[in-house]
């Protein structure tokens, strides 16, 4: 599972890359993704003032999004040396 973190300003966007490493051959499933947003508001605090740092956030709304059932991705990853092989007619040696 893969997990990004990250602060968002106020109507601002993010671009979020992942990328994948494959060591061997083997068929990978890609699903089962989700994105939780929390929407955070300021409180006050006396001190708040002074020291921005003091200010509290508490959760205001809370958001979750989930990959449909009907986009599952599946992905193939095939040794091509052996394919080559099969074409060519056998390793030669």
């Amino acid at each position: 599972m893969l997990n990004f973190r990250g602060i968002i300003p106020p109507s601002g966007s993010v671009t979020i890359n992942p990328k994948l490493w494959i060591t061997r051959p083997g068929t990978y499933s890609l699903d089962g993704w989700r994105l939780d947003t929390e929407v955070y508001e300021q409180t006050k605090d006396a001190n708040a003032s002074t020291n921005p740092s003091l200010a509290q956030r508490k959760v205001r709304l809370r958001y979750s999004h989930e990959q449909p059932i009907s986009d599952q991705t599946c992905i193939v990853v095939r040794d091509a040396s052996q394919i080559r092989n099969r074409i060519s007619g056998g390793s030669k040696g």
